[in-house]
């Protein structure tokens, strides 16, 4: 197939390449105690700087509602979802943990953190064929 017939695929929001990458990594973190802990509280501030102000109370049967902005909401997740998400002890998909940073402008994973990763694994699957050199 050449690469005019095999189009690379544009979705909303996401980053698309000239060319395709030959190597598919894909990868999950596991927040340790303090990363979470990080991500829930700037979470729990996060959401209580967008809590509408509670009406003032007055007599009468009268009921009035309001829907603040949810930040959440832009990055496709619910409040609950993104509050699972950052308490789970389970690994989470990369992309999703960046789009957590962004939303709560915090940093609890770094490229550097990803490379030593990404180095620890290729030394371990290479080991072995070193070993025999």
């Amino acid at each position: 197939m050449t690469k005019e017939s095999n189009p690379i695929p544009s979705f909303a929001g996401t980053k698309t390449f000239a060319t395709r990458l030959p190597i598919l990594m894909s990868c999950r973190i596991r927040l340790n105690d303090d990363q979470r802990n990080t991500l829930k509280t700037a979470f729990y501030a996060l959401r209580a700087a967008n809590q509408p102000a509670a009406a003032p109370a007055i007599g009468g049967s009268t009921v009035t509602t309001t829907t603040a902005y949810n930040p959440v909401q832009s990055i496709g997740l619910a409040d609950l979802t993104l509050s699972d998400l950052i308490t789970t002890r389970d690994s989470v998909p990369l992309v999703t943990i960046i789009k957590i940073q962004r939303l709560l402008q915090v940093e609890v994973i770094t490229p550097d953190d990803i490379l030593k990763a990404a180095q620890g694994y290729v030394d371990w699957v290479f080991q072995e064929e070193r070993e025999h050199e």
